[in-house]
């Protein structure tokens, strides 16, 4: 799956499939880069962060199925 880039547009984008983990495990982006299932589309990772307590990661999918299986695989928030 590629990761999203703007070439200039709009730099975050707001994809509609959104999985929220606490924290960055490693293999997550890996497993993201390395999904090959039909239309996989793009996906984006976003840190987002309140305050020291209330910090999580979003992973965000322009299509359907690499959010469910990614979710099923590292868990949802």
């Amino acid at each position: 799956m590629e990761e999203y880039y703007s070439w200039g547009g709009r730099s975050n984008p707001d994809f509609y499939y959104k999985v929220n983990v606490p924290t960055l495990v490693p293999g997550m982006l890996d497993w993201c880069k390395n999904y090959q299932s039909g239309n996989p589309g793009r996906f984006y990772c976003h840190w987002v962060g309140r305050n020291n307590t209330d910090e999580y990661v979003e992973f965000q999918f322009e299509t359907e199925a690499p959010s469910l299986m990614f979710a099923l695989k590292f868990g949802v928030r």
